[in-house]
């Protein structure tokens, strides 16, 4: 979701809703592309800022309202989508979802992967088994997942 930055963080929600190889979803991956250039220019802009005894100007995007509105909205539905969240055949165990879920969600249990009911619905887990095989429902099955690149600033 573009906020009110400089820097565009790359969306994992709304790709759910692309497929890959559509404009659509090459719209989403493209912070990717653009990120290490920005952040790059950061600590310049907050020593300035620092220097000058001003505020760090960061530009307002005008996609603020409508993703915040659309954001709200998708927050409110979130709690029905979780109790769907569940590892398919595809599993291995890895522990990958246990080890990256910030609310200590995800257990293992008897060779079943347990989801409890405080996920905060960051999609780490969806996104980053190396598997694929979280899924929400039957809806992500298909769905292009975010493999982030490790950035060297």
């Amino acid at each position: 979701i573009i906020g009110f930055s400089d820097i565009i963080m790359a969306d994992t929600l709304f790709l759910l809703t692309s497929y890959e190889n559509t404009i659509l979803y090459k719209f989403y991956l493209l912070p990717n592309k653009i990120f290490k250039h920005k952040i790059r220019k950061l600590p310049e802009k907050i020593l300035t800022a620092f220097d000058k005894n001003t505020e760090v100007q960061l530009r307002k995007k005008i996609y603020v309202p409508l993703t915040n509105f659309i954001a709200r909205k998708f927050w409110n539905q979130t709690k029905k989508w979780i109790p769907k969240f569940h590892a398919d055949e595809k599993c291995t165990l890895c522990g990958v979802c246990v080890e990256l879920c910030p609310r200590f969600n995800i257990k293992i249990e008897n060779d079943t992967v347990i989801f409890g009911d405080d996920c905060e619905f960051c999609l780490r887990c969806l996104h980053r088994c190396p598997e694929n095989a979280i899924q929400i429902n039957n809806l992500t099955q298909k769905a292009p997942r975010y493999k982030p690149n490790r950035i060297n600033v």
